[in-house]
């Protein structure tokens, strides 16, 4: 025990292992870098607050639809025995699975936390933490990029609050993975770190270990560091000298197959043959031309500038307004003073020849960023086709704007390595180089101006409130007695309402149970389409699962619950159709009962009561229909077979009519407001559009929707407290105006018929 002790102090004293070096090189005696690490603390304080980095605290996550899916796929994960891939998650978008990488759950962290997860508390989240230590990063990385140009203190500082308040990074504080752009600064100061005396062993280590870590975060930051990889290769070998031809093939060859390996381990899924539910249109996430100087509404100062297309800010990539003042400035001392690289110097990083390898990765880069349609401002340039080879790894990474970051920060880094130069000129008089210095820091205040109005989340974050909408106590008891949750469609983050994944995974999870429902960036297109079918024939081939919950989309409801009926009971939960096997053991207390009907039959059953009509996507009436509605006020005219209307009809009597155009339409009455004769007690929200317009229907009493919003004719049918006592639908296919009334009625009432 005492040698072990000594040892252990002689280990722990010693001043020649790597990491002291490092320090001792980098940091010992650098007062910016710590000063910069407490302003990265305290801009991530300012903008989120600290409570996000509460372990247990997850709202932030919930509220949100990219951090909640990579919030529920970890728990899942974590909860889940170990498999292969490393990553894998049976439970989540089950019986497909996905992974915590392809659900940006930052598999670096999420391997370790599965392994140490009995130390955890059961609902512990990570990537708040994660959030703060980009930030920290973010700032201390961008410090050594500067200081491989200059050992002057305060343009360290100045620069890497440049690099802090880069509009790209602030941007993605949505995206926890995406925003670890220091993994891109780490890329840019080994390439400027590279030594005269590289080798291959130097590039194997520092650029493999890099590689293999930033592949564990996301991948679209792992195509980046692999661009910027090469272009260091390619330095090494065409500036340098100091690697042969094929030592320099060799290592661009095995970087993308260690990628590839890590990816195999985790369980990523690239390739072409891969669905989503967020499908690119092809160049919709693009960068545009003007995308450097474009704020796209983040800047104070600058106005946003039209684009193309819609999904703007996936092209995102604006310099920010002080950073373009000094990369004007820098043209000028260019152009007037002379401040260039250096023809003769081939040991440092100012010579203009030293970095063509890295210009021509930055235009390729540029090139793909840019997709298939250049566009400046609303204007596409020119279109081009792929072939058909490149279109599978170019899918791979649809959002191509993307791309554009690494030209972003190698642009801040050649100004500021500009500065650097001009003040190591020796011509320059200690009263220039404080002017140039001055001048550099005004354009970082103008940059923090220009952005401020992103600044400052707290308010949203601090107010940021989830809650399931899943509350009836009859959850838990039909939980109890099955095994898997299935949702139709399957594999989608809205299965009734907007983003009701996130519901429905927790649920799942808090009971032990797979599901279907889900959200993760690519699953595989054959497994989806295989699946669904499946799925459907175990609703409507009577293969019903008896250990399975079944959780209907309403429209699909409506067209499929008909010839489901005779193996299936429905009920209503929280605004969820869930329809369960008769076999199965849970029994719901209340049931639908639906029946077959006519249109005009249908319109005089419920003559006396109040009934709302809605169409959606155009519904054919037939001459009958047509001449009754018009008999008691509600000729309906102008309305053609692809529109839509709406109807109020109140004992017989139509009280309101709408025919719609090609337009969204949307009314509303709050409670206590008359309309005619009918005074309302609860508040009353109809909205429709026809096929052009939107294609959709919405009737929503007391605050709860209703209607079955199928495409056709949906009606809603009240008493006179306005319960609803039943609703129907009558689907536009049928031409001969017949549908089905759905009443939900206590179970008993169903089993004594």
């Amino acid at each position: 025990m005492p040698f072990m002790t000594k040892w252990l102090t002689s280990y722990f004293a010693g001043q020649n292992f790597a990491w002291q070096h490092f320090a001792r090189q980098h940091f010992s005696g650098h007062w910016p870098a710590w000063l910069l690490a407490i302003g990265a603390v305290l801009l991530f304080g300012y903008r989120f607050g600290f409570g996000i980095v509460d372990p247990g605290q997850a709202e932030w996550l919930l509220s949100r639809q990219d951090p909640a899916t990579t919030y529920i796929s970890w728990l899942f994960y974590r909860s889940e025995p170990w498999s292969f891939p490393l990553g894998q998650v049976n439970g989540y978008l089950a019986p497909i699975g996905t992974t915590v990488g392809m659900t940006d759950s930052l598999p670096l962290l999420a391997v370790p936390g599965k392994a140490l997860r009995f130390l955890l508390p059961e609902n512990f989240q990570y990537f708040g933490m994660w959030v703060l230590v980009n930030y920290i990063l973010q700032a201390l990385v961008g410090y050594l990029i500067v200081s491989r140009f200059t050992e002057h203190h305060w343009l360290r500082f100045i620069g890497a609050l440049f690099f802090l308040f880069s509009p790209i990074f602030l941007i993605k504080e949505n995206h926890t993975a995406l925003s670890a752009h220091w993994l891109l600064l780490v890329a840019l100061w080994l390439y400027l770190a590279l030594p005269g005396t590289c080798n291959a062993r130097w590039f194997a280590g520092r650029w493999g270990v890099l590689l293999a870590v930033v592949c564990a975060v996301h991948p679209y930051l792992a195509a980046m560091v692999l661009a910027l990889g090469w272009a260091a290769l390619l330095r090494a070998w065409w500036y340098f000298r100091r690697l042969s031809w094929w030592q320099t093939a060799g290592l661009a060859g095995a970087a993308p197959v260690l990628m590839l390996l890590v990816w195999s381990l985790l369980g990523y899924q690239l390739g072409g043959n891969l669905s989503s539910e967020v499908e690119d249109v092809w160049g919709a996430t693009a960068l545009n031309l003007n995308g450097f100087v474009n704020p796209l509404n983040t800047s104070r100062l600058l106005p946003e500038l039209p684009v193309a297309y819609v999904n703007k800010f996936e092209g995102y990539a604006y310099l920010g307004l002080g950073l373009l003042v000094a990369l004007t400035l820098g043209a000028v001392l260019i152009l007037f003073m002379r401040v260039g690289g250096d023809r003769k110097r081939r040991d440092n990083n100012f010579s203009r020849w030293s970095h063509w390898p890295l210009l021509g990765i930055l235009v390729l880069l540029g090139l793909f960023a840019l997709r298939d349609s250049p566009a400046w401002g609303e204007r596409v340039l020119f279109h081009y086709e792929l072939p058909g080879r490149l279109q599978t790894p170019v899918n791979s990474f649809r959002a191509a704007g993307r791309f554009a970051w690494p030209i972003v920060y190698a642009t801040l880094t050649a100004v500021l390595a500009l500065t650097a130069r001009s003040l190591n000129l020796n011509r320059m008089t200690p009263r220039w180089q404080r002017t140039i210095l001055a001048g550099l820091g005004a354009c970082c205040c103008l940059q923090v101006v220009d952005i401020s109005g992103i600044l400052d989340l707290r308010d949203i974050y601090r107010n940021l409130h989830w809650e399931s909408r899943l509350r009836s106590s009859q959850w838990d008891i039909a939980l109890a007695e099955v095994d898997r949750i299935l949702t139709y469609p399957p594999f989608v983050m809205s299965t009734n309402f907007e983003l009701d994944f996130k519901d429905l995974g927790l649920l799942a999870w808090q009971h032990g149970l797979p599901t279907s429902a889900g959200y993760a960036a690519r699953l595989p297109r054959d497994a989806v389409v295989e699946n669904v079918a499946a799925l459907q024939e175990q609703m409507l081939g009577g293969q019903a699962d008896p250990r399975a919950i079944y959780i209907l989309r309403t429209s699909y409801f409506a067209e499929k619950y008909p010839g489901m009926s005779q193996d299936f009971l429905a009920t209503d939960l929280d605004g969820f159709k869930v329809c369960v096997p008769k076999s199965a053991a849970w029994r719901p207390e209340k049931v639908y009962l639906v029946r077959p009907v006519e249109l005009v039959e249908y319109l005089r059953q419920v003559g006396g009561n109040t009934v709302v009509f809605a169409v959606k996507g155009g519904y054919s009436l037939q001459p009958a229909a047509r001449a009754f509605l018009a008999r008691i006020g509600a000729p309906l005219a102008g309305y053609e077979p692809g529109g839509a209307f709406v109807v109020l009809i109140h004992r017989g009597q139509v009280l309101f009519e709408q025919v719609l155009g090609d337009v969204i339409f949307e009314t509303s009455a709050v409670a206590g407001q008359t309309v005619g004769p009918l005074s309302l007690c609860r508040e009353l929200v109809i909205m429709a559009a026809d096929e052009q317009a939107g294609d959709l229907v919405s009737i929503e009493v007391g605050g709860r929707a209703c209607s079955l919003n199928t495409r056709g004719l949906n009606a809603v049918v009240l008493n006179e407290n306005q319960d609803v006592l039943e609703v129907a639908s009558f689907h536009r296919d049928n031409r001969d105006n017949v549908g089905y009334a759905y009443a939900l009625v206590p179970i008993s009432l169903l089993e004594g018929r």
